[in-house]
């Protein structure tokens, strides 16, 4: 094996447990304190994990969605191409974009559904089943879309179904509004067991779904070919800049809306 591919072996399993601890974290009432001092040994460069919450708050969880590229751009630059790198980057993606979302909407359900007295994975009745089941759904819909997408060579440039870091986004963007735009809009539907299975099982088929969405890799920053990608970057930036946090849960309805209409016409 040749240092450089060992170099992007040991990378990859980092980050994996990085974007998968940053991401689980990303409600800060998800877990009870208890189950909170077990990470306390965790200090990687530039956070902290504490009793409590994370610190520094936001900016790991802006940074998070954008952290799937890291790996290819250290890719690229060590040549560490191989068969085994792709599996490891996927492994990754399932445990980072379907587990850790899986288990936020769980949690979540919990508390919409028990006023957060029920004790966590602890199944006395139908009601946790079908919360069990409304969160498992996300993962094993990730693992499918990752197989797919490993297998289908006509993803290059574009999408079919919709890719994990967005079924992330779609989780976190929900919680971050939640607790941080002051509005009780985002709260009314974290704390609705409807609305959270329904998200949980629309995000799990548009997975699988073979709709063609938008890929938001630019080749070139020419405005010729990446129509659609300008367009969603400066729908999502204004609706952000008018609604501050309030806005973020809508930026996955604007990706697939735009994407839609890209294709369509």
């Amino acid at each position: 094996m040749s240092p450089a591919l060992l170099c992007k072996i040991i990378f990859r399993c980092m980050t994996a447990k990085l974007k998968f601890i940053l991401i689980l974290v990303a409600d800060r009432d998800f877990f009870p304190d208890e189950t909170l001092t077990k990470f306390h040994y965790i200090d990687e460069p530039g956070f902290r994990v504490h009793r409590y919450h994370l610190h520094p708050y936001r900016k790991h969880h802006c940074g998070i969605m954008v952290h799937p590229g890291g790996n290819g751009i250290v890719a690229r630059a060590l040549k560490a191409y191989s068969e085994l790198g792709r599996e490891l980057d996927s492994l990754a993606d399932l445990v980072s974009f379907g587990v850790a979302p899986g288990l936020m909407i769980f949690r979540l359900l919990v508390s919409a559904g028990a006023g957060g007295d029920k004790e966590l994975f602890a199944f006395h009745d139908h009601v946790s089943i079908i919360y069990l089941a409304g969160a498992v759904i996300m993962p094993v819909s990730a693992a499918l879309r990752l197989a797919i997408f490993n297998l289908d060579t006509t993803q290059s440039t574009n999408f079919k179904g919709l890719p994990t870091p967005a079924n992330a986004l779609a989780v976190i963007t929900l919680v971050l509004s939640r607790h941080f735009s002051g509005s009780s809009f985002p709260g009314s539907l974290t704390d609705s067991p409807v609305f959270l299975l329904a998200l949980s099982a629309f995000l799990s088929v548009m997975m699988v779904t073979r709709i063609p969405l938008l890929s938001l890799k630019f080749k070139d920053l020419k405005l010729k070919g990446n129509e659609g990608r300008y367009i969603t970057i400066a729908l999502c930036a204004v609706m952000v800049a008018v609604f501050g946090m309030n806005g973020l849960p809508g930026i996955l309805p604007v990706y697939i809306i735009v994407s839609v209409i890209y294709f369509l016409f």
